[in-house]
Order: C-alpha cells, then sequence, then structure tokens
C-alpha cells in the first residue's frame, strides 16, 4: 500500500474568524523552525486582532495662544498602518472653565498633523474621557458638555492608516487661544485596532474640485502657511474626477484661515494668495475670473441653504455695484474631503474688483492724495488692528460702544500719515455734515455723500435683514475728486451668511421691522450703527429715491418669478454636492449658531425656506418703505412743450421744441439723481442704447424736465 508523507501536517487555527494554516513536523529541526512560525503567526494575528491601546501622561495647557505638545512612544506594533489594522481612536480627559477657546491636534511620528477640534462647546464644558474615532459617530461639534463617549473629529483619523509605522513618538497638540484661564490635560491615550478610522470616500462631482496640499501641515489663522493648489476643471464642462489630478498643475501659494466669530466652525475658511517661483504675490485667472493674488474659499458651515452670500453678491451686481463673483466648488484638504466652498474675490482694489486710484506713498497732497481708499466699520480681527473711532458714538453709547474705523486700502503698513489724516478728516466732515441742522440741503451730507451708493447698501442689507450689517463688516470707498467727485460710496457688500433668517438674536429672523434701527432692538449689544441711517430717513429726497429704488429692484430686476428662478438653479447644482457635503458635516436638523427655529430638517426645506423668507420681506418692505416715486403715468401730466419720441425707446429718441441754447444744456439724470452722459446732436437726437432699462430725466434748467423710458 502506498504512503502519503506529509514533512508539515496541517493544523487549522481560527482567531475571530480567521484561518491560519500550521504544519507540524516529526523530526526536532523541523519541530523548532514550525515553533517559530507559529510563534510569528500568534503575534501577526495577536496585532491584527486585538486593539492595543497606548497610554501618555497629561499636562497644564497654558493660555498663552501658543502650541504645546505631550508626547506618547509606541512600540511593538510589527505591521503598517492600514484599512485593515490602524489608529481606531485618540482619547482624552481635559478640565477647563471655557473649552471654546481650545484647539487640539494629533501628530503622528512621520510629522502628519489631524485637527480633532477647535471652538467647541461653551464656558465651563469640560472633557471627560472623550474618545475622537471614525467616519460614522456624530460629529463633536454637534456634542454637548462633558463630551463624554465616542465623537467624530473635525478631520478624518483615517489619514494615518495610509502604509506608515505606528511606531516612534505619537503627540497630542493643544493650544489655549485666548486668556485668561489654564487648562488641565489629565491623561491621553491612542488606540490601534483591526477596525480602524477610514476616510471620507470621495471620486468625482459635477462642480469644480479645489485640491490643497499643505504637506499636512495645520493652517494657521496667520501669518499665512506655504502650500499648493490645484483647481481640477473640465473645460468641456464635464464631469471633474480625483483622478484627473495629472491632467492639471499645482500652483504655489499662502494660505491662513480666515473669519471671526466662524472660526470657531469645524469647517474653515481659508484665505489663499498666489505666489510665483520667487515667493511674490502674482495674479492668476481662476474659474473664469479675473486674475488677481488674493482669493477666498467660504466655508457658509452655519448656512445651511449655501445660498445666502452669493445671492446677496447677485443682488449687488445686478443693482450696479461691484460685489465679489463667486463659484462653487468641492475642497479636499490633504486628501481628505471638506465638502462644498464657495470661492470668490477678496475685496481688493483692482481694475476687476473695487476700481479706484491706486495710491503711491508719495501722493500726499493735492488731488493725488483724495483717493483712493477703503475703510470699513468692522471689530479688530487678525492684522486688521490700526483705525481711529468716530466723533459721533451710536445713539446707545452707555457700555462705551463706538464706531470704529479701520484702513483696509491702504492698509495699516502702507498708509502715510498725510493719507490717514486725509481720510479720517473727509470722513469726520461728512459725519458732522449728517448731524447738522442742515443735513439734507446742497451743503449738507450729499456734499460728501455719494447718496445713490448709500441707497443701494441700504436696501441690500434691509432686504436680506443683515444682523451684521451697518455695523460689522461694512465697507466704504473714497474714489479720487476725478472719480465721480471724490465722494464716499457705500460697499462693496460683503458678510451675508448670517442674513436672509439666518440669525436668531436681534430680530433678525422676522421678515417685519427695520434693521437699521436695531439699536433700538439690542440697545446693549457693543457693536452698533452708527446714527446716519436714521439722518436719511429724515431726508425726503433720500426716501424719494429709495422708493424709486426699491420698486426698481424688486419689479424689475428681481420680481417673484426671477427669484424662484434662481434659488431653484443653484438647489438644482448643489443637488448632488449638498448630500456629500451633509454627510460630511451631518448638521441638517441641527442646531448651529445662530439658526433661528424652526431648524429644517433637509436641504429641500432649507432652501424652500429661504425662498419663502426672502418673498415675505420683500413684501414687507414694499408696504412701509415710504416716500413717493414718480411713474410713467405721472410724468406725462408734467412735460413741458418739448415733444419727445418714441418714448419707450431703445436705440436714439428725438427731442423736438427746444432751442439751440436749451439743447445745449440738456443734461440726463436717472431717477436717483445721477448725471448720466450721452451723445446728442445739434438737431436734438440723443443716443440712449448704452443706457440700462428704467426711467429717465431730461433737464435743460433749473426745472423744465421732460421724462422718457429705455427698454430692450
Amino acid at each position: 500500500m502506498k504512503r502519503h508523507f506529509h514533512p508539515l501536517p496541517f493544523v487549522w487555527l481560527n482567531v475571530q474568524n480567521q484561518n491560519y494554516i500550521l504544519r507540524l513536523s516529526a523530526t526536532s529541526t523541523q519541530l523548532k523552525l514550525t515553533s517559530l512560525l507559529f510563534l510569528v503567526i500568534l503575534q501577526f494575528v495577536i496585532h491584527t486582532s486585538k486593539a492595543q491601546t497606548f497610554t501618555g501622561s497629561g499636562s497644564i495647557v497654558p493660555d498663552n495662544g501658543t502650541f504645546i505638545e505631550i508626547s506618547l512612544p509606541v512600540s511593538g506594533i510589527i505591521q503598517p498602518l492600514n484599512a485593515n489594522f490602524g489608529l481606531a481612536k485618540v482619547c482624552f480627559s481635559m478640565l477647563h472653565p471655557n473649552v471654546r477657546d481650545i484647539q487640539i491636534q494629533v501628530v503622528s511620528p512621520s510629522g502628519m498633523a489631524v485637527n480633532l477640534f477647535s471652538g467647541i462647546g461653551w464656558d465651563g464644558d469640560n472633557f471627560n474621557n472623550t474618545c475622537l474615532g471614525g467616519q460614522n459617530l456624530n460629529l463633536i461639534a454637534n456634542g454637548s458638555a462633558p463630551f463624554t463617549g465616542n465623537f467624530r473629529p473635525a478631520q478624518s483619523l483615517g489619514h494615518f492608516n495610509n502604509g506608515s509605522t505606528a511606531n516612534g513618538i505619537w503627540k497630542l497638540r493643544i493650544r489655549d487661544l485666548r486668556a485668561p484661564n489654564q487648562g488641565i490635560l489629565s491623561s491621553w491615550s491612542i488606540t490601534f485596532s483591526n477596525q480602524p478610522a477610514t476616510p471620507f470616500l470621495f471620486t468625482s462631482s459635477n462642480l469644480p474640485l479645489v485640491l490643497i496640499d499643505t504637506k499636512s501641515q495645520f493652517i494657521p489663522d496667520e501669518p499665512k502657511l506655504p502650500f499648493r493648489i490645484k483647481v481640477i476643471n473640465q473645460p468641456n464642462g464635464s464631469r471633474n474626477f480625483m483622478s484627473d489630478s495629472s491632467q492639471f498643475n499645482w500652483i504655489p501659494g499662502g494660505i491662513e484661515q480666515r473669519g471671526s466669530s466662524s472660526a470657531d466652525f469645524p469647517k474653515k475658511s481659508y484665505g489663499f494668495e498666489f505666489w510665483n517661483p520667487a515667493g511674490e504675490d502674482t495674479s492668476l485667472t481662476i474659474l473664469g475670473m479675473p486674475a488677481e493674488s488674493d482669493w477666498i474659499l467660504s466655508a457658509n458651515y452655519s448656512d445651511k441653504s449655501l445660498m445666502r452670500n452669493t445671492f446677496a453678491y447677485d443682488v449687488a451686481r445686478k443693482m450696479g455695484r461691484y460685489a465679489s463673483r463667486t463659484r462653487y466648488v468641492e475642497l479636499v484638504l490633504n486628501g481628505e474631503y471638506q465638502g462644498i466652498y464657495v470661492l470668490l474675490e477678496k475685496i481688493k482694489r483692482d481694475v476687476n474688483r473695487v476700481n479706484i486710484s491706486k495710491l503711491k506713498t508719495t501722493d500726499v497732497s493735492g488731488a493725488d492724495v483724495t483717493g483712493g481708499y477703503i475703510v470699513k466699520i468692522d471689530k479688530s480681527t487678525g492684522n486688521d488692528t490700526e483705525s481711529w473711532v468716530s466723533t459721533f458714538p451710536p445713539e446707545h453709547n452707555s457700555n462705551g460702544q463706538e464706531i470704529r474705523f479701520f484702513y483696509d486700502y491702504p492698509d495699516a503698513v502702507d498708509i502715510v500719515p498725510a493719507q490717514k489724516a486725509y481720510i479720517k478728516a473727509y470722513i469726520d466732515s461728512f459725519e458732522t455734515a449728517v448731524h447738522a441742522s442742515d443735513f439734507s440741503s446742497a451743503n449738507g451730507y450729499r456734499k460728501y455723500a455719494d447718496v445713490p451708493s448709500f441707497v443701494d447698501y441700504f436696501i441690500l442689507n434691509e432686504w436680506s435683514r443683515n444682523v451684521d450689517g451697518y455695523r460689522l463688516s461694512t465697507y466704504i470707498t473714497k474714489p479720487k475728486i476725478t472719480q465721480n467727485g471724490g465722494k464716499l460710496m457705500m460697499g462693496p457688500a460683503w458678510d451675508f451668511d448670517i442674513a436672509w433668517r439666518n440669525c436668531y438674536y436681534c430680530d433678525g429672523d422676522k421678515t417685519t421691522g427695520w434693521q437699521f434701527e436695531i439699536e433700538n432692538i439690542c440697545p446693549g449689544g457693543y457693536w452698533q450703527p452708527p446714527t446716519w441711517w436714521k439722518k436719511f430717513r429724515l431726508d425726503p429726497a433720500f426716501n424719494n429715491a429709495l422708493k424709486c429704488r426699491w420698486t426698481e429692484v424688486v419689479q424689475n430686476q428681481w420680481p417673484p418669478a426671477q427669484r424662484v428662478a434662481w434659488v431653484d438653479s443653484v438647489r438644482n447644482l448643489l443637488q448632488e454636492s449638498q448630500q456629500r457635503n451633509f454627510s460630511y458635516w451631518p448638521i441638517l436638523g441641527q442646531y448651529v449658531w445662530p439658526n433661528p427655529d424652526p431648524i429644517y430638517s433637509n436641504y429641500a426645506g432649507e432652501t424652500a425656506g429661504f425662498q419663502n423668507w426672502l418673498n415675505q420681506r420683500a413684501n414687507w418692505i414694499t408696504a412701509n418703505i415710504g416716500g413717493s416715486c414718480i411713474t410713467e403715468t405721472e410724468s406725462i401730466s408734467i412735460q413741458s412743450s418739448p415733444r419727445i419720441y418714441p418714448n419707450p425707446a431703445s436705440h436714439s429718441i428725438q427731442i423736438e421744441g427746444l432751442n439751440a441754447i436749451e439743447l445745449k444744456n440738456l443734461q440726463l439724470f436717472n431717477t436717483l439723481g445721477k448725471r448720466i452722459s450721452f451723445k446728442k446732436s445739434e438737431s436734438g437726437e440723443c443716443i440712449v442704447s448704452s443706457l440700462g432699462v428704467g426711467l429717465y430725466w431730461f433737464y435743460w434748467g433749473t426745472s423744465q424736465r421732460i421724462a422718457f423710458v429705455k427698454e430692450d
């Protein structure tokens, strides 16, 4: 009979449903080898099937705004970290009276850093056995004190499970952003297991993709961190895939976090600039927008419609005002999906942005020093610290409230003393005129202010019921005297993410009432608006111009059907990507400061709520705006003997009945009282093809006038 000889007979092991084969030997040499093999296999099985936790020591957390690092050595893990066995969670306990000031990262032996969280909780909250782990857990930003249990961090721990080694020195990096009050970290630990954290899966989008690479370095709020950026956007409008990355080039630059209140949100906004190889600013076009060096990626975290800023800027542009151009994108930061962002232009003096004259340090006298300037009413953030205080405090100032003007262009570094003195003196003169007894006369505020721009700014901030309007993020432009007479112009519009019913305080969610009267609604608040706006509303001419302009906006530029079409178009554009965004940031149905009630449970509810509110708000303003505007029908009765035809007109019109002197003195104005240039002949023919649709007036004397309507 034939024998079947197996030098190493099979023995089966089953550990946690995984089969391992071991062969036994009859010889001592083979037995030793087999025993060694058994130990190796057993060690492998243990390391890949059993969670291993390493615990580090605690530390005092100082409140000086700098990072401290608490080290934790890891050893004895023989296999690389990957999707089968890797980092599963980071746990810690900490006492701190102001946990909203805390920012924490975990750093691997290779130097890769993952942001666990920042700006969560409120004063007096603590962390008690708080663990940050996998993608399927609740986001820690949605948790509550003392944050006991398992949560999802702001960034995925799965980035560590990339084939790197676990052995070496891991670090918990902590920063207390604000004094006073130190914290105490009791202990911290990291756990590796065969159920590791994994990154969010993202492969493609109908939106452009923005890829940012910082070499795993944390992006600070300042100064700018060197980085590189790539935009994946197929020129034919087809779908954009992450796998298309090799078709597009990396561009170097610098990046930093941005935002004031929004800086505490887990989804960060960023400001960045393009650099040339020498590390200098360089202007480049991006997604079809005019070339410049400075750009912003806005997170819009609390705005779950993702529409409020973009709609506000579209309204401003349709009114003929510059506002930042915008593009929706999806962002990937250091290989991790971050959700929908709005890429937009930073407010900046430029021929394609705020088109005012460039001020040189030598422009210190005469017409040269008169412009251009950009100042803003705001609170101090980041480098924006140099400013002056208005001599006219807000109406409610019992708590030391004041109006503060900051230098934006030229900024505090570049502006010279003569320029500081000029712009301060000019705005002082304007404010003095506003508060004078004859403020509404020709020598009043109109001498210093471009009234149509103030009217447009008023309309945008009132329609949106912008809680920050008039008092924060409020820009004012001062052109050179050769531009529009060098008068102050309100704008550009900025920062509407808590407007359009996205704020529970100071009546920000109400469709009724006036936002410029916020000092009556929230008199105890520190940030109050200037008193200009109340004075303007006492001026019949301002109210009449306001009535005319508002009617034009809501009837011609943004009638109800146009509002519906705008919201529908953006909702359709984002229908796919918003599902990913709110999967990564699961905040639908959750309160995010400063959301009002009701909080909608889905994206359809958020967008419908936004759409319904802006319609109701428009209706209330129409019913309560006051003033009077001469309509086309009314204008017929005051026409004098001259005749104008055709009326309405599209290309040119003919005026009959004026003599040579009257024709020479003929001037054209819009309904806001702004003089408009046009071509005319001695025969009375006037070319109007370049005018926008609307009502206009021809004047040939102090009171003689005739109206006509410009049509398409």
